[in-house]
């Protein structure tokens, strides 16, 4: 699955949840993270509410350890505002890891183009931008 894909899709399924009012305590969210539980738990607790057929396994281990990097090195209260909500942190996390994507992404873009996007490149066509 595409990566920006992967993180929409579980943000709009965490944002259905919370749409539901769905309780998940945000110390939770972050155990079923640490220990790697977090999709097979998403998927027995909220059978038929979300759908999670889109993930491949790879796709499941992507988002486990980008979301265990972030818990390792993010205080997720102070920086997301997120203290007790596991779904908040979920949909928080998902928005975190999109940006941290595009912003690789720009910065390799940069750096392939001699330190210029792509956007201020010269075109074919003489006296264009």
């Amino acid at each position: 699955m595409n990566e920006t894909l992967r993180y929409t899709q579980l943000g709009l399924a965490v944002a259905a949840l919370l749409d539901k009012e769905e309780p998940l305590d945000a110390g939770q969210a972050r155990q079923y993270i640490e220990d790697g539980s977090l999709f097979s738990w998403l998927g027995r607790r909220y059978d038929g509410e979300i759908d999670l057929s889109l993930y491949e396994a790879a796709d499941e281990a992507d988002v486990l350890e980008r979301f265990q990097a972030l818990s390792d090195t993010v205080d997720t209260e102070r920086t997301f505002g997120v203290g007790s909500s596991g779904l908040a942190l979920l949909a928080a996390c998902c928005f975190e890891v999109l940006q941290e994507i595009h912003y690789f992404k720009s910065q390799v873009e940069l750096l392939g183009h001699g330190g210029f996007p792509s956007r201020c490149l010269p075109t074919s066509t003489p006296g264009r931008w």
